[in-house]
């Protein structure tokens, strides 16, 4: 079960539209990452600009001689760098002690920081064992404007570039679900699109590749009924009229004949409905002692012939016509073959395994009967060749697989659901 869903997740991760997605993802998480670093230190620069402007400003005081430089002097000198002196002391301790620190910086004789104190930008500067408060009254936040107008931009582009492609893709997941219908038989195909790209190309021709194939089947179909139509009425009037003839050596001949013919277009009838494909296969539930009981009948054998076990309430989900013909094949097959002409035939919910008799085991492996017109030399000249090849493919249109096995002078046939 583990090993089922490792394998799912694998197949998921090498779908087109999970690469595509992966792609998307890693590009809008890229985009992002590069603008979020680009924002951080873009602001870092601006308030690394800010700070230099206050330190020049800072030490252009400190630099003064203070018994010859004036108040009125240091204001009229900040002013030219947006600048205003913080002379209350009260205010100095409130605005140091609540203020939030913005940038710091270690200075080769002392420090200088930025702060923010109710919504007003402040520089706390000390060099020298000497401090300065000054107020920024020209200061302007850092605009993300720019920024944030390129990032969304970026996002809509991707976005856009993404909804393109996955709608250029889209019509590939039901494409495929077309041609998966396609192979399981139901040859009604219509599916076009109306695009000027390559998947469209594809889908089109794809289109008009499937309509011939079931212009053939239906063809071939139509031509297949007719010639069996027309046969079974000469076979009918042929058996009429050998059964008027005297007993004879000829007379037997005969009837084996047109018992032969009939036979064969029975068999190339039950061909025919597995080809038409699934939308003629009508699956129901029937009771497993219904469908052998049908086959028995079909089979016309003798109840001496067949011992069955089996449940009368095991039920199968199937079309009762097909499934009765693959078990009248495996019947006829085991009565034939057998050394005492009989078979037995045991159900269970897993399987249904025919026993039979027999002198010695396949010749060939079962891969080589379950082709159409194949014979051993020792088989029965009156087989056709297609009895496993129907019952194969019955089984398949039923989810089941056909499996042999010779052991103790027994041959054994199993119909066996699919794991």
């Amino acid at each position: 079960m583990a090993i089922n869903s490792l394998n799912k997740i694998i197949k998921k991760t090498q779908s087109i539209f999970f690469s595509i997605n992966f792609v998307f993802l890693i590009a809008l998480s890229s985009v992002s990452a590069t603008f979020w670093l680009y924002i951080k230190l873009d602001r870092e620069q601006h308030l690394e600009n800010i700070l230099n402007r206050y330190i020049v400003a800072a030490r252009m005081l400190l630099s003064h001689n203070p018994f010859f430089y004036t108040l009125n002097d240091a204001k009229q000198d900040l002013q030219a760098y947006g600048l205003d002196l913080v002379l209350d002391k009260d205010l100095q301790k409130n605005i140091l002690s609540n203020a939030l620190l913005l940038k710091h910086k270690t200075l080769p004789k002392g420090e200088a920081n930025i702060i923010s104190y109710k919504k007003q930008i402040y520089i706390f500067v000390s060099i020298f064992d000497r401090n300065l408060l000054l107020k920024d009254y020209s200061y302007h936040p850092y605009y993300y404007g720019f920024t944030a107008l390129a990032f969304f931009s970026s996002l809509i582009i991707l976005m856009i570039s993404y909804l393109i492609i996955a709608r250029k893709l889209y019509p590939i997941k039901q494409l495929r679900r077309e041609i998966i219908n396609f192979g399981e038989g139901k040859f009604n195909f219509n599916y076009s699109i109306d695009a000027q790209n390559e998947i469209a190309d594809v889908a089109n021709e794809f289109n008009k590749v499937a309509r011939q194939i079931n212009n053939l089947i239906q063809s071939r179909s139509l031509f297949l009924r007719n010639i069996m139509h027309e046969l079974k009425t000469p076979i009918t009037k042929g058996k009429l009229s050998v059964e008027m003839l005297e007993n004879s050596k000829q007379k037997d001949r005969l009837k084996n004949v047109f018992y032969r013919l009939e036979s064969l277009i029975n068999e190339f009838a039950s061909i025919e409905k597995i080809s038409a494909g699934v939308d003629m296969i009508d699956f129901k539930q029937y009771r497993m002692v219904d469908l052998l009981d049908n086959a028995i009948d079909l089979a016309m054998i003798e109840s001496e012939q067949i011992k069955i076990k089996t449940h009368d309430e095991f039920r199968l989900n199937a079309d009762f016509e097909l499934l009765s013909v693959a078990i009248k094949n495996m019947i006829d097959n085991g009565i034939k073959y057998s050394i005492d002409k009989k078979i037995e035939v045991f159900v269970d919910e897993k399987e249904i395994t025919f026993k039979n008799h027999s002198k010695s085991p396949l010749s060939k492996p079962l891969k080589y009967y379950i082709e159409p017109f194949t014979k051993d030399s020792n088989n029965n000249p009156n087989s056709f060749g297609l009895g496993l090849y129907i019952v194969q493919n019955i089984l398949k249109l039923h989810n089941l697989e056909l499996e042999y096995n010779y052991q103790n002078e027994y041959t054994y046939f199993k119909f066996k659901k699919h794991n």
